[in-house]
């Protein structure tokens, strides 16, 4: 069946390996859901999820069963400001940069794809960039001005810290 789910939330918080994303934030949610209950799948064809400011666009797919549980999907930032995604920052990545502000268009699609069952970890792949930006160092006023840049980031084949690649290009 087809399920459309739309509305709004409230999202005390989102844990992800530890870490506390988007804490006690106001969301919306605005997605069509295909269910197919014969094999425990869940397809995401359209729509996202806001985060305050923050707006994610879901596609793929979820199978959660007794002996399964893969993911296969794409999020995609949309329309996302620079300032926007900095003031989202985790509590445990701020330090890095309360002391700076930023301005510009910021951009990536993540695709998350494998098992996530017991310890095992998906696949993260994930492509992003500024473009038009501005980054000023609050305490200075020293400004960085037409900031463009793109990047990668995975965790590899062996879904481990040590083989996560960072690219800044």
């Amino acid at each position: 069946y087809t399920m459309y789910v739309n509305g709004d939330l409230f999202v005390n918080y989102l844990d992800v390996s530890g870490v506390n994303y988007f804490p006690a934030k106001n969301s919306t949610i605005d997605l069509v859901l295909n269910v197919d209950q014969n094999t425990d799948t869940y397809t995401f064809n359209e729509g996202g999820v806001n985060f305050g400011n923050l707006k994610f666009d879901v596609k793929g797919n979820v199978v959660y069963s007794d002996k399964k549980h893969t993911l296969d999907l794409t999020v995609k930032g949309a329309d996302l400001k620079l300032q926007s995604f900095l003031n989202e920052v985790p509590s445990v990545y701020k330090k890095y940069f309360d002391n700076y502000s930023g301005k510009g268009e910021f951009y990536f699609t993540a695709s998350i794809k494998g098992s996530f069952i017991r310890n095992d970890l998906p696949v993260v792949n994930i492509s992003f960039g500024i473009s038009k930006g501005q980054i000023v160092k609050k305490e200075s006023d020293i400004a960085l001005e037409d900031v463009s840049f793109t990047g990668e980031f995975t965790n590899g084949n062996a879904k481990t810290v040590n083989s996560c690649v960072l690219k800044i290009n």
